[in-house]
């Protein structure tokens, strides 16, 4: 049987209004109709951490049926962590050069090579750790055919020739704008915050001068830009404090964008001109983890370390589950709603005010051994809507309180019930994980301080 409900504009506003927690989410509903509310919060729970999974860095596929499938990250990210609760972190770039498309393939005959500059916006959103340190950038040309892949793991890092094309050292400043000079009329002019790397000279030259580079193909011109410059790996080096965060998306890397690879050239009459290659959508982030070496380590599968203390980071870090106890007592009631608690360990031990806490969580459940979102995650998805309007699972709290996850289960709660015999383990991972570095441990169910709670509000049958 279906049931189709007719909102008024006043209820749908009422219904947004009251989703902003996930603690509310129904309740001012079910305040209005006088129902009579009861409330449980006992519940028995245990929970684990767990090896994370890989991630998807790069997909690109087609089909005629379902189309184009594009999955590649708008942020690059660069850098490490040494962490001592999670371990080392480190961070790379990959991305595959193009012919620009709104300039014809050029002939570098007779050309001059005046400088090679790699352009690059920041992405702030992708920062993480301390942002005042200095970052020894290098980039390297990949010397591995990724082309006829159409998939590729953030866990794996393509070879790379092992000479230095390119570097700089600097402190990220990207609140900063520039001053530079116009190679057209050297007059000089202000230019947005960005990274301005001088490529290795004799290298640039090489490449210019490679014969089919300097004729300049007439056809499948990308390919045989390939067999040239298999692609760039960026990576850079901080002594274990910080990630930066890179505009890779296809604003900052298409026309009129900062993020190019510019060759800076004088014509044989002394004319002065500029070609700028493009970076694909053939780019990942590869990320090295190792979690052995941290406090971690210690707590992987241990269900009985894990009532105390819970781990959680993005990349191909540890991921944890809360297992629900046994809901019999709740088959006779109507479920109204349901809120699962995380309560993050803010100790100073933890530096959480340098390495904060991920900024979103998402839970799943296993069907047929594969993860899937739970229907409360799913439903907010299907919407496009913001989490926080029906799931939550953002950081609640400031500073120096005890903040918290809390993130409705409403949904996913009401099929337990209905199905006993369904796996009632709750696998909570990073949102976006592969282009945000993040960590958080969280008390665990049977901590002294702030245990794992549930909190659920039913009317009786």
């Amino acid at each position: 049987m279906k049931i189709k409900f007719l909102f008024s504009a006043a209820a749908l506003s009422l219904f947004f209004f009251s989703c902003q927690d996930a603690n509310n989410i129904g309740e001012d509903l079910l305040s209005n109709e006088k129902l009579d509310l009861n409330y449980q919060t006992s519940f028995e729970m245990s929970a684990m951490t767990i090896p994370g999974e890989d991630v998807i860095g790069f997909t690109y596929t087609t089909s005629t049926t379902t189309g184009t499938n594009l999955v590649t990250p708008n942020t690059g990210l660069i850098g490490d962590i040494n962490d001592p609760v999670f371990g080392n972190l480190k961070a790379s770039f990959f991305g595959r050069l193009v012919y620009n498309p709104n300039q014809s393939v050029p002939s570098f005959k007779a050309m001059t090579l005046d400088s090679a500059v790699l352009v690059i916006g920041y992405d702030t959103l992708g920062n993480y750790g301390k942002t005042n340190v200095t970052h020894d950038l290098i980039v390297q040309a990949i010397d591995e055919d990724y082309g006829d892949r159409d998939t590729l793991y953030a866990s794996k890092t393509l070879a790379v020739k092992p000479e230095i094309i390119g570097e700089k050292s600097f402190v990220p400043a990207p609140k900063d704008s520039l001053t530079i000079i116009s190679h057209a009329d050297s007059t000089s002019q202000r230019v947005p915050a960005q990274i301005r790397i001088r490529m290795d000279q004799q290298w640039a030259y090489n490449f210019i001068k490679t014969p089919i580079i300097e004729e300049g193909p007439t056809a499948d011109q990308n390919e045989e830009l390939y067999k040239v410059l298999k692609g760039i790996k960026i990576s850079s080096s901080t002594g274990g404090e910080s990630i930066l965060g890179l505009n890779m998306s296809s604003t900052a890397r298409l026309s009129g964008g900062v993020t190019k690879f510019y060759f800076y050239l004088t014509e044989a009459d002394g004319d002065k001109v500029t070609y700028s290659f493009y970076l694909n959508e053939r780019k990942y982030n590869a990320f090295e983890v190792d979690n052995s070496v941290g406090e971690v380590n210690n707590f992987l599968n241990d269900e009985a370390k894990g009532d105390s203390l819970m781990f959680i980071q993005s990349v191909t870090g540890p991921n944890f589950y809360v297992e629900l106890p046994d809901l019999n007592t709740l088959s006779d009631k109507i479920i109204n709603h349901a809120v699962l608690e995380l309560n993050i360990a803010d100790d100073p031990i933890y530096n959480t005010g340098v390495l904060k806490p991920s900024v979103q969580i998402i839970a799943s459940k296993k069907i047929d051994g594969k993860q899937v979102v739970i229907q409360d995650v799913a439903d907010v998805i299907a919407r496009s809507l913001p989490f926080d309007l029906g799931f939550g699972g953002g950081v609640e709290g400031d500073e120096g309180e005890q903040r918290k996850y809390a993130v409705n289960i409403t949904k996913h709660l009401k099929s337990l019930i209905e199905d006993p015999t369904l796996d009632r383990k709750i696998y909570f991972s990073v949102y976006l994980r592969s282009e945000r570095i993040s960590r958080t441990i969280l008390r665990g169910p049977k901590n002294s301080k702030a245990p794992v709670s549930l909190k659920v509000a039913y009317t009786e049958k």
